[in-house]
């Protein structure tokens, strides 16, 4: 990845297309390695490249390097992530139920515990903190937690939640203080107030919020944000004094940097056609020709096996920013003052899970089409295709380790949670290794390869099972497909297919789906 012609981030693969090394120009590294079936095992943080990387503007380069951090990740035999070992966060242990509901998460943060109602809205008997319990009160025939209502949430440890009509949230209590919000007849969140900020958000014609205005009560601070997109993805953000830029993984939510320069960015007015004909060749926005300029500075994401940023480092390889979190998202950070902006505190990150930004004001997360509690794990308002997204109107995910939720719309399971469910329908043991796997070409309908924008084969992974005696072939098609008919037909995202040996192209399997989709972070 190149930013204003020099080389930022390189990336290496194997041969099955998985990130293995991927190195920054300001001297980090990070190396990822996989299990027999594909999962995430450890990912390292180096200070240094090794194999002679060079990027453009290092004269020479890193031959040495030295281990900064590094992340351990355990599974047990179901496939579920149990066990995170992080040389800076410390141990991080997962329980689930049957179903792979997070039951339980430990860290440094304290012990959370979980328990589900029937429809999958977390209820939480109590949630210690440095080892302490603080119980929560039944109200309900003492069950030790809060009968729900229509999938209502009315209160979740200390707060307390009151809801209008269509069911958004307009109400929040705690002890720290109310949270008013209002909405328009869209169901976009358009105020919050609370004792100490009111803030004002805007929304473009296709719903995404490019404004935010906020006041401090006592002090009368006030702070105009604007927020530009490329497409669904978050492109910057700016204010009076600061205009921040955000750069993804390919065809991702995944944040791999951070760019700044050090006053608001520049806007065009928009020009009055009422009076007369508009003219393509007249409006600004398409004639103006702006010059490129450098960045004041530049920080680098460093993420989980989720994609959630865990630290971010410095052009000069510092880290500058990193952060912990609660199970379902709740973030405790800690940053340090830029080189540049002098005792500031203006690096600062507000990307959670995918999809999401972090508003201080309210401790609320936007999430494209809606607004998500990392307090308590779901969306404040319901999904907006109603029950056709579940019976759960108010869902993130089954659980916050294996789904993500890049549009507030739905979740969808990473590659290695895909697997996991496929084996579990073959009847798979996940100790069982595949007897054959092998790359092979993605092919049309007619037999004919599909090729990248590189006029390269797009090469997918079949791993083959004996299941029952029966060879079973799972195809990673982690690329999607492109067949360029006009009319879309064939077309497919990330998934995998299940097909029987003898019939790759369109076999079928009992009791298995045409498609199983997920996301995908290495799908290029």
């Amino acid at each position: 990845m190149a930013l204003n012609g020099e080389d930022v981030v390189g990336f290496e693969r194997d041969d099955l297309h998985r990130e293995t090394l991927r190195h920054y120009a300001n001297g980090l590294s990070q190396q990822q390695r996989y299990d027999e079936v594909g999962r995430l095992t450890q990912q390292l943080m180096l200070n240094g490249h090794d194999k002679g990387y060079q990027a453009q503007s290092q004269n020479n380069a890193i031959q040495h390097t030295n281990q900064l951090i590094e992340r351990l990740y355990h599974y047990d035999k179901t496939g579920e992530l149990t066990l995170i070992k992080d040389t800076r966060r410390g141990a991080i242990h997962y329980k689930y139920d049957p179903v792979g509901r997070l039951l339980e998460a430990t860290s440094k943060l304290g012990k959370e515990t979980f328990n589900f109602d029937p429809a999958s809205n977390i209820l939480d008997r109590y949630d210690s903190t440095n080892e302490q319990s603080s119980q929560h009160t039944a109200t309900e025939k003492g069950l030790g937690y809060n009968r729900l209502v229509n999938n209502i949430v009315q209160e979740y440890l200390d707060q307390q939640y009151q809801y209008d009509a269509f069911g958004q949230l307009i109400r929040q209590k705690s002890s720290q203080g109310d949270l008013n919000l209002e909405w328009d007849v869209l169901g976009r969140l358009i105020r919050s107030r609370n004792n100490q900020y009111t803030a004002d958000y805007r929304y473009d014609a296709l719903g995404r919020r490019i404004q935010k205005r906020s006041k401090h009560h006592h002090t009368g601070q006030e702070q105009n944000i604007i927020y530009g997109w490329d497409g669904d993805t978050l492109a910057y953000e700016s204010s009076a004094d600061i205009t921040k830029h955000y750069f993804y993984e390919k065809d991702s939510f995944v944040p791999l940097l951070q760019a700044a320069y050090h006053h608001s960015i520049e806007l065009h007015q928009t020009q009055d056609w009422t009076e007369k004909t508009y003219s393509i060749y007249k409006d600004p926005l398409w004639n103006t020709v702006k010059q490129s300029q450098g960045f004041d500075d530049v920080w680098f994401y460093h993420c989980d096996h989720l994609g959630t940023p865990q630290e971010m480092s410095n052009q000069t390889g510092a880290i500058v920013w990193k952060a912990q979190y609660k199970a379902w998202g709740e973030c405790k950070v800690q940053q340090a003052n830029s080189d540049f902006f002098e005792k500031s505190e203006i690096i600062s990150n507000n990307i959670r899970f995918q999809g999401q930004y972090f508003d201080g004001e309210t401790g609320l997360h936007y999430n494209r089409y809606r607004y998500y509690s990392p307090y308590v794990g779901r969306f404040i308002s319901k999904d907006p295709i109603g029950l056709l997204g579940g019976l759960n109107v108010y869902a993130y995910a089954p659980n916050p380790n294996n789904w993500v939720d890049q549009l507030g719309l739905t979740c969808s399971k990473y590659r290695r949670a895909s697997l996991r469910d496929i084996r579990k329908k073959l009847g798979i043991p996940m100790s069982q290794q595949p007897i054959r796997q092998k790359m092979v070409p993605l092919t049309d309908k007619n037999g004919k390869r599909i090729l990248n924008q590189n006029n390269m084969p797009i090469m997918i992974r079949e791993l083959t099972y004996n299941v029952k005696g029966k060879e079973i072939v799972i195809q990673d098609h982690s690329a999607g497909h492109d067949f360029g008919e006009a009319d879309g037909k064939g077309n497919q995202p990330s998934h995998h297919n299940v097909r029987p040996a003898e019939n790759t192209r369109t076999g079928t399997v009992d009791g298995m789906d045409d498609h199983f989709y997920f996301d995908c972070r290495n799908s290029k």
